[in-house]
C-alpha cells in the first residue's frame, strides 16, 4: 500500500505551447479511501470526454489505467494484474460498495460523455479479463484515422492535419512502452509512467480537436455491457493467448458495432 503521489510532466508528442501536465499516481486502494482526485477530473468533465490509456504486465493482464484531461492525469494502480484471491486492495469507505465501484461508476460506466482510447478492443477485454470489469460509451481512436493504418502515428498525424507539428520519434516511442514491470520506489521523480500519462492525455486532446467531431460521431462505441459473462470471457481468453494488442481478433468480438467500424474504413480507403 502506498499513498497517492503527484508530478508535472511535459508532453513531448504535439508541438503546442501549454503548462505542464499534473500526474497523479493513486493505487486503487487510495481511490477507495478517498476518490476526491478521480472525482474531481470527471466532474470538470461532466458530458465531455476522457482519454484512456492502460500500461500491461509481462504477463499480459491489466495492471495501471490512466484516465486524462486537457491537464490532468489520474493513473490508477490495480495493484495487482490478475483479479481473484491474491489481491489485497482494500475496500471503499462506503460499506455497500465494491472494490471497483467509484472506478467503474465515475468513468468506465459513466452515464454521461464518452471515453476515447487507442485500442479500445483489447483495452476493453483487458479489463473484463484482468478484473471483471466491463466498460461502455468508448470509442476507439483508430476508426475515426486514417483508413489505410492503425497506426496511432498515422492517427495522430491525421487528426491534426497541417496545422500542429507532431514529433514522430516521441510518438512512435510512446506507443511502443506498455509493459509496466514495477511500481517505482520514488513516483514523484521516476519516469516509468511518463509513456502512459502522454498516451493518455494525446487522446484526450485529438478528441477535442473540432476537425474530429463528425467522424468520432460515426464510431459505433463499444458497450461491453450488452454481453454476457461467457461471452466476455471466451472473448479475452482468445485476445490474451494470441496477442493482447491485437485489433482484428477483437473485432469477432463485437460484431455489428466492429463491422460497422471496419466497412466505413473501408469506404474511406476506395
Amino acid at each position: 500500500m502506498r499513498s497517492s503521489s503527484t508530478r508535472i510532466i511535459h508532453q513531448n508528442l504535439v508541438d503546442l505551447d501549454m503548462d505542464g501536465l499534473d500526474v497523479k499516481l493513486i493505487s486503487l486502494s487510495d481511490v477507495n479511501r478517498d476518490p476526491t482526485d478521480l472525482e474531481a477530473v470527471v466532474a470538470r468533465n461532466e458530458g465531455r470526454a476522457l482519454g484512456l490509456s492502460a500500461a500491461y504486465s509481462p504477463f499480459g493482464g491489466l495492471r495501471l489505467l490512466a484516465i486524462a484531461d486537457a491537464t490532468t492525469v489520474v493513473i490508477v494502480d490495480f495493484e495487482s494484474d490478475i483479479s481473484g484471491s491474491d489481491r489485497h486492495v482494500s475496500p471503499p469507505n462506503d460499506p455497500a460498495a465494491g472494490p471497483f465501484d467509484y472506478l467503474r461508476d465515475l468513468v468506465l460506466q459513466r452515464s454521461t460523455g464518452y471515453v476515447y482510447s487507442f485500442d479500445m478492443a483489447p483495452l476493453a477485454l483487458s479489463l473484463w479479463q484482468s478484473h471483471g470489469l466491463r466498460i461502455c460509451r468508448s470509442v476507439d481512436m483508430q476508426c475515426a484515422g486514417s483508413a489505410t493504418s492503425r497506426a496511432p502515428l498515422n492517427t495522430i498525424k491525421f487528426a491534426v492535419g497541417d496545422t500542429t507539428r507532431v514529433f514522430e520519434d516521441n510518438i512512435v516511442r510512446t506507443f511502443n512502452d506498455h509493459i509496466f514491470r514495477c511500481v517505482p520506489s520514488d513516483p514523484v521523480n521516476n519516469q516509468t509512467t511518463t509513456p502512459l500519462a502522454q498516451r493518455a492525455w494525446v487522446t484526450h486532446y485529438i478528441s477535442q480537436l473540432g476537425s474530429m467531431e463528425g467522424r468520432f460521431a460515426e464510431v459505433p462505441p463499444i458497450n461491453m455491457t450488452k454481453f454476457s459473462d461467457t461471452v466476455c470471457s471466451q472473448s479475452s481468453m482468445i485476445i490474451f493467448l494470441t496477442a493482447p494488442f491485437f485489433f482484428v481478433t477483437a473485432a469477432s468480438v463485437f460484431g455489428e458495432e466492429f463491422n460497422r467500424c471496419l466497412s466505413a474504413r473501408r469506404a474511406k480507403a476506395t
